[in-house]
């Protein structure tokens, strides 16, 4: 079983369940998931290596090792995690997507080294309240119990 998802099996069909358990502390493990994803995307430039038609084309995953699978599946739902919260994040007022970037480089980087200059002291306070006001978005799209 891979990392992300806890699997439930109902007859022949395969779903994903909620990834964490309801804690008070959810919403900001969620966003370092998001950020993680976010800051690990790198433009790619220049031109393609492939023709278009074929760019997407992938060999048969039956010669996979299983946990090679479950690092694919993995990322695959990383990514789609990531982008539902990235539409949350969008949503939101400027100061409370700088608080929420702020505090994720800083959690990143280990220390409090990161800071806003505009809003010197209420980065915590926006964080909190971008925390709460996320909480019942992330809810609504199943990523929150």
């Amino acid at each position: 079983m891979g990392m992300l998802g806890a699997w439930m099996r109902d007859g022949g069909r395969v779903q994903m369940g909620a990834v964490h358990p309801a804690r008070p502390d959810l919403v900001p493990d969620v966003l370092l998931d998001w950020y993680e994803v976010q800051d690990s995307y790198r433009p790619k430039l220049g031109f393609d290596r492939a023709t278009r038609n074929s760019k997407d084309f992938r060999i048969s995953r039956q010669w996979m090792e299983e946990n090679d699978l479950d690092d694919d599946i993995d990322a695959q739902l990383r990514a789609g995690r990531a982008e539902v919260v990235e539409k949350c994040v969008a949503s939101l007022e400027l100061q409370f997507r700088v608080a929420i970037q702020t505090e994720m480089r800083n959690r990143l980087a280990g220390a409090s080294v990161f800071a806003n200059g505009r809003s010197s002291g209420q980065h915590e306070t926006d964080f909190r309240a971008a925390c709460a006001l996320l909480k019942p978005m992330l809810a609504a799209h199943g990523l929150l119990d």
